[in-house]
């Protein structure tokens, strides 16, 4: 590489919008730099050069003969640019997509795209115009004629209003501060590119999303689509399921903290965001997530050392895989609010003394105790405490399912004791079952009877009687 000395202009062209409102060099610079000295004052010398009127020029070593570069001798020429006016050379190298370690294909497209404009530095295309053409015409066929409007005529306003508005649309994203300067730089290349220029906010946002090809290359296209699903896992996939209510980043944002703060708030273990990825495709909503850490990992984590021996038993839920249990989206919040609610009930059950309740008995009771378990549902269902004060009830006549000594079998059973207090439990008859119960505690008590009899009502019976002498 020659070295850096000031470039001896030629002044023949000028900056200057082309026809078409083709967004040249110097309408770049205009429109985004607006403080890059066109007239540049050597510090040493004070001799002033206008560079609005220059072409690209290369000077050989110890030559005062400026000549066309080469596709060689393109990057001393762009050197020789930046020695006299680094700013200007510098806008150059970015509008050609080149730094000075650039060789290959970068080179060859910058060079091409010089030679079509006769290094008119004012009238200079971007190399990417082709490749940014093919994506456009992807867009306009997969969002609709609307995308493309207002592309090829962009004005510097239109631009620069589209590169701001992006700007601030991914500065709310969850990303980190490299990877918003990352995508900024972008946002730049995809609208100011000579030629055709994507100002369409909505397209501009969905080669960011991963979409759409960004028309830079299969690298930056799978640098952007990783670095957006690390930031809101699941999102792509659940806009893209058929019938899906299409959510916003914004949304997601807000999806993903309500699920954090009801972690935090029942002191749940705090899901990851890949975690909170798969709760979202898997259609749990943050009010569902909240009833699934209050209704079962609560439950469970506040439970005695007895339920949690049924769960374990009965359904494979340990501490160990407690987690996994209630946020796997597979796994019905219904269906595990029967099963915590079941094995409630059978260690209540065991506790009061009322054996024999068998799998479907004790499945009906869990049924009919999850709907009130659900918060904002308490008037839809017994509730688990309901359930136990009723199992309690009929553990008082527990006794009467044995048989008496010098009696015959028992009269009633663990079911109809439990159906003459909740209602159609077992497939039995509440009103049948408490007459069943009240002649059952009469006949028992009746060796011992020597005045008056039982008095019946809708609970049973009531009182001992009066004993004669």
């Amino acid at each position: 590489m020659a070295t850096k000395t000031k470039a001896k202009p030629n002044q023949s062209t000028t900056f200057s919008a082309s026809q078409g409102n083709q967004l040249n060099l110097g309408d770049f610079i205009k429109a985004f730099a607006p403080k890059l000295p066109l007239k540049y004052t050597d510090p040493v010398t004070g001799v002033v050069t206008d560079y609005t009127k220059t072409n690209l020029l290369y000077y050989p070593q110890g030559s005062s003969i400026g000549v066309t570069p080469t596709k060689s001798t393109l990057l001393s020429a762009l050197n020789w640019l930046s020695g006299s006016n680094p700013a200007l050379g510098m806008a150059l190298m970015d509008h050609l997509n080149l730094n000075e370690t650039s060789t290959g294909k970068a080179v060859n497209d910058a060079y091409d795209a010089l030679t079509k404009a006769h290094f008119n530095l004012g009238k200079v295309q971007s190399p990417q115009v082709s490749s940014l053409k093919a994506t456009l015409a992807g867009l306009t066929k997969a969002l609709g004629d609307q995308t493309a409007a207002g592309i090829s005529s962009a004005t510097a306003s239109q631009q620069a209003n589209a590169i701001d508005n992006v700007r601030n649309t991914i500065e709310s994203w969850n990303y980190t501060a490299a990877q918003k300067d990352y995508i900024s730089s972008l946002v730049q290349q995809l609208v100011t590119v000579n030629g055709d220029h994507i100002v369409n906010q909505n397209a501009l946002l969905d080669i960011f999303r991963g979409d759409i090809p960004s028309g830079l290359g299969k690298a930056t296209d799978a640098k952007i689509k990783a670095d957006y699903n690390a930031a809101f896992p699941g999102l792509n996939d659940y806009n893209n399921q058929p019938g899906a209510v299409h959510m916003t980043e914004s949304q997601y944002t807000q999806y993903s903290t309500t699920v954090q703060n009801s972690a935090t708030q029942y002191g749940a273990p705090m899901p990851s965001q890949a975690d909170i990825g798969k709760l979202l495709t898997g259609h749990v909503s943050a009010a569902e997530y909240q009833q699934r850490v209050t209704d079962i990992y609560a439950a469970v984590s506040n439970a005695d050392q007895n339920t949690k021996n049924i769960l374990e038993k009965q359904y494979g839920v340990s501490p160990a895989n407690l987690m996994h249990y209630f946020m796997d989206p597979k796994n019905a919040i219904q269906t595990m609010q029967r099963q915590v609610a079941g094995a409630e009930i059978q260690d209540y059950a065991t506790r009061v003394g009322l054996k024999g309740i068998d799998q479907t008995g004790v499945n009906q009771l869990a049924d009919m105790a999850k709907l009130a378990a659900t918060q904002g549902n308490q008037q839809l269902g017994y509730g688990v405490g309901q359930i136990q004060n009723s199992l309690l009830n009929a553990s008082r006549d527990v006794g009467l399912t044995k048989a008496s000594p010098g009696a015959g079998t028992p009269t009633v059973s663990t079911n109809q004791l439990i159906g003459s207090q909740l209602a159609g439990f077992a497939g039995t008859n509440q009103i049948a079952e408490q007459v069943q119960v009240a002649r059952a505690e009469q006949a028992a008590a009746a060796p011992f009877e020597k005045g008056g009899g039982y008095v019946e009502n809708a609970k049973g019976v009531v009182g001992l009687g009066s004993a004669r002498t």
